[in-house]
């Protein structure tokens, strides 16, 4: 019943806005009254028809302090100056395990899989919907799924590389009216998370992280690890965070990979 209704109203929708151009002043009355009520009604229509957009919002509003990024956006093969790097930082090693850490709707993880072909691959996301279309596409007996994040990484780890891409920040960070991130997404979570990622990492693992709001070494577990140096690393065109919450002045040179001593 609902996907008729869903069906009926886009119809309705694609019907009215051909008002817009119309020169009967009824049809662009109607146009222009119906674009205000849709306004007004979308954030409800949205949520009551679109499971992504469902499931972001209840994160956001009853899990937000556990929440890093909103944003369900990923692609494939997204960073691969990374996986290439760090492919060749593990060499031939045997019986890998590999941490995606926000993995999303799997095409991370799915991209590793090229690089890694042998590996056990762990994709976490605290957004189920995400993990359940990750699931749909998985038929790799080797590659895992979970939206219990904690568990998952509990069971499977340690691991022997972990990736953190785009995944310890929040949108509006990027808006240039901010300048302090304390009441957004505060240094304190990104430090946590890292000290808690920090822990299921093996000795001479690889902790790959890109897109965060604040910078890796200055994190507790820092003095653990050594920057590798190499054309892998960026100087940063976005929006970065001191500690202390404060938009940084300048942009800084970005290391994204690190080796745990």
């Amino acid at each position: 019943m609902l996907a008729s209704l869903h069906t009926y109203l886009s119809l309705l929708k694609t019907k009215i806005t051909s008002f817009k151009t119309s020169k009967n002043i009824l049809h662009k009355s109607l146009y222009y009254s119906t674009f205000i009520l849709w306004k007004v009604t979308s954030i409800p229509y949205r949520f009551l028809f679109s499971a992504e957009y469902r499931s972001l919002i209840l994160l956001k509003y009853f899990k937000g302090e556990y929440v890093h990024q909103i944003s369900n956006y990923t692609t494939y093969n997204r960073y691969p100056d990374i996986f290439y790097k760090t492919k060749e930082l593990i060499g031939n090693k045997k019986n890998i395990k590999i941490l995606s850490f926000g993995c999303s709707t799997g095409e991370e993880v799915y991209t590793l899989r090229q690089y890694f072909p042998n590996a056990l691959i762990i994709g976490v996301d605290i957004n189920k919907h995400n993990i359940q279309k990750a699931i749909s596409k998985n038929n790799d007996p080797k590659i895992i799924f979970s939206y219990k994040i904690d568990e998952t990484i509990q069971n499977n780890g340690p691991f022997d590389i972990i990736f953190a891409l785009a995944v310890l920040q929040r949108t509006q960070n990027r808006h240039a009216s901010t300048y302090d991130s304390s009441h957004i997404y505060p240094f304190n979570k990104f430090n946590t998370q890292i000290t808690q990622l920090n822990f299921y990492l093996k000795s001479n693992g690889i902790f790959a992280i890109d897109f965060a709001d604040y910078l890796f070494e200055d994190t507790d577990v820092a003095s653990q690890y050594h920057a590798l140096k190499g054309s892998h690393n960026v100087i940063s065109d976005r929006l970065m965070f001191k500690a202390n919450n404060q938009r940084m002045k300048n942009n800084v040179l970005l290391h994204r990979i690190f080796l745990k001593k």
